[in-house]
């Protein structure tokens, strides 16, 4: 997991900015970080699933 990633969860959390989590290696399982919720989905990065992601659709 990229470093920094728990805390900008956590503030994002804390601040009720909205997100999303993206699993970015198509090759390997990728887990959800510490602070996420259990109601958090991980996205496949496609160009498809971003700009839908960037319209709120989640």
């Amino acid at each position: 997991m990229a470093t920094g990633v728990t805390a900008e969860l956590t503030i994002a959390q804390e601040e009720n900015v909205p997100y999303f989590l993206l699993k970015g290696r198509p090759d390997k399982e990728c887990k959800k970080p510490n602070h996420a919720l259990s109601s958090d989905a991980i996205y496949k990065w496609t160009w498809d699933n971003l700009k839908q992601l960037f319209q709120g659709k989640r």
